[in-house]
């Protein structure tokens, strides 16, 4: 593979003036992705990104991206000569999220209006409060806040293992596909199973110890390149990142002095918050029979929402160390039946 030196990839208002990248072609110059993030093109308002069959990296912010974008979006051989004539061109990985490109070598570019639809993701996600709790609720902020309730008009989404399984094309090691490929025959496509993140969660730890296998035999891995020193002052950066847990988003905005001035964090657990709600009141409702409890419906509820392992201390900023947990049963009339309680204080 080549890798001719490209400059220019610059965020708007997140990151230095100017970032070194390399576009990474196959030898018969096709171009694969950049160094280390992928790449797109914008032709006549279309985002076409290179097909990946042969080589190269599926990065979690490219599917994402072809998934919010599918009508949009085209997986084609790109030839390097295709470049000069895109309308726009950004990258993207993971942890700096959508970088627009502005030159190539003697080629420059425009940041684009699709460029900046994509880095936009405040115009995607909004956040519901209630009365009764420290946790935010996000939404689809197209579809709108419609309650604690699913479905397809439903704005309420879900992350973490069984979400990115959903949203993915395929595990990157044997072992994990295979195992993928398992989970679906058994729970259909896509999988909405709560409990169904206990399994997904295991074919994610097959594919963590394959890959560290494969990481421990590359030479690289003893290398000094580990780390980037910053050279500017940002204003504004939202870094969107996968963790175990789910999708992370941190939105900060800075002084002069680099000192915090905002910060907005949407963690796995907030990002889960209404499914969570939504899980236990289907647990309840289906124990529930006659408003006859016992303290095992604390387990049983339990389960509902320890599918999707939540902190709540990362969620509402409380460390409790225990997990306090109260059902509190009502009739018809809203009369209260019966209270079950753990590690709740009088």
């Amino acid at each position: 593979m080549r890798f001719p030196f490209t400059e220019g990839a610059i965020p708007l208002g997140l990151m230095p003036d100017q970032i070194g990248e390399g576009i990474v072609l196959d030898r018969e110059d096709h171009v694969i992705s950049g160094v280390s993030s992928n790449i797109f093109l914008v032709y006549s308002g279309r985002l076409l990104t290179p097909r990946l069959d042969r080589c190269g990296v599926r990065g979690v912010m490219r599917g994402a991206i072809l998934n919010a974008f599918r009508p949009r979006c085209e997986q084609r051989r790109l030839l390097l000569d295709m470049l000069p004539d895109s309308d726009e061109i950004f990258i993207c990985d993971s942890v700096r999220g959508v970088l627009p490109v502005v030159r190539i070598d003697h080629w420059e570019y425009d940041v684009g209006p699709v460029t900046r639809e994509v880095q936009d993701w405040l115009e995607h996600i909004a956040e519901h409060t209630e009365p009764w709790s420290y946790v935010k609720f996000p939404f689809l902020k197209k579809v709108g806040w419609k309650g604690f309730v699913d479905g397809p008009d439903s704005g309420v989404y879900r992350v973490a293992p069984l979400a990115r399984l959903n949203a993915s094309e395929k595990m990157r090691t044997p072992n994990s596909q295979a195992a993928r490929e398992q989970l679906f025959e058994t729970l259909g496509f896509p999988a909405h199973n709560t409990l169904g993140y206990h399994w997904a969660r295991v074919v994610e730890i097959m594919q963590a110890a394959e890959r560290m296998v494969e990481i421990m035999a590359d030479p690289d891995i003893m290398g000094d390149n580990i780390r980037n020193i910053p050279t500017a002052t940002p204003t504004h950066g939202v870094g969107v990142v996968e963790a175990p847990r789910g999708t992370l988003i941190h939105d900060y905005t800075t002084d002069e002095r680099g000192i915090v001035t905002q910060a907005n964090l949407l963690v796995a657990t907030v990002a889960n918050a209404a499914p969570i709600c939504m899980s236990v009141e289907r647990a309840a409702r289906g124990l529930i029979k006659g408003g006859k409890v016992d303290d095992g419906l604390l387990n049983m509820v339990e389960m509902a929402f320890r599918a999707y392992d939540p902190c709540f201390g990362c969620a509402t900023h409380s460390l409790p160390g225990q997990m306090p947990l109260e059902v509190v049963v009502k009739d018809a009339d809203g009369d209260v039946v019966k209270r079950i309680s753990q590690f709740i204080k009088d």
